[in-house]
């Protein structure tokens, strides 16, 4: 199975949550995977806070042990759609953003 790890997943990382690690390790045989939005909201965050110990963290520990997953326009459009379907359908409509990645994880 391929899982794309959002920027919730990686912020509990470099806050050595023991839980998150846990979930981590069970899934070491799947492949785990980062892309571009996400190291874009992890950089942005990291240096809105000028926290130069956890980028450090991030691209020395954490980033090595992922797979990169590239994006191509071809998700983006997908994405679009998909958020326009589930908007639509969706009884709780209190998600804001959806990652060309969700896709990903889902058709590969």
């Amino acid at each position: 199975m391929i899982y794309l790890l959002d920027t919730t997943i990686i912020s509990a990382l470099l806050k050595n949550n023991q839980t998150v690690f846990n979930a981590v390790e069970r899934h070491k045989d799947d492949t785990l995977s980062l892309c571009p939005p996400v190291h874009f909201e992890v950089r942005r965050g990291l240096l809105w806070k000028n926290a130069q110990v956890q980028w450090n963290a991030y691209t020395q520990d954490i980033v090595p042990c992922f797979t990169w997953i590239p994006l191509l326009e071809a998700d983006w459009e997908q994405a679009a759609v998909l958020w326009v379907s589930l908007r639509d359908t969706a009884k709780n409509r209190t998600f804001g953003s959806l990652l060309p990645g969700n896709i990903l994880n889902s058709s590969l």
